[in-house]
């Protein structure tokens, strides 16, 4: 584990090529650079928080597990396939919303190398996720 670090580690395995990619420091007291082999700590803390704060509003009575998609952010969830108006705060935080994960690229290392520092909004992952119909439906 590295204490006190401010970096970023990235491992890819391709087939038979590894590409490990590393930003920042281990240590930022010294500046030491974050070395490839590091380990440490991570995890997508990003879902946890959400998921807390929407318990919160649940919990306030400002929201519902079964409030749609639809009511909170309507016309968002328009696009091909399913009905996706079904689609709940409870799907989305369960994950069987069915919505397609359309992340882009890194299917082979060199996409990896060429899109690692791409910057996409919430807008433009959304529309393409509507370019595609449900994985499943809801629940």
């Amino acid at each position: 584990m590295v204490p006190s670090s401010s970096a970023a580690y990235c491992c890819s395995t391709y087939c038979d090529s590894t590409i490990v990619a590393t930003s920042g420091v281990a240590d930022r007291a010294t500046g030491r650079p974050l070395p490839p082999d590091g380990r440490f700590r991570i995890a997508s803390t990003r879902k946890t928080i959400e998921a807390t704060v929407v318990l919160q509003l649940v919990a306030e009575g400002r929201l519902s597990l079964e409030d749609t998609l639809e009511r909170w952010l309507p016309g968002v969830t328009r696009g091909v396939g399913h009905d996706r108006r079904r689609i709940t705060v409870r799907h989305l935080l369960a994950n069987t919303s069915g919505l397609h994960d359309d992340l882009p690229g890194y299917t082979t290392p060199e996409e990896y190398l060429e899109q690692r520092y791409d910057i996409h909004t919430r807008e433009q992952l959304v529309t393409r996720a509507m370019t595609h119909p449900l994985d499943f439906p809801p629940g």
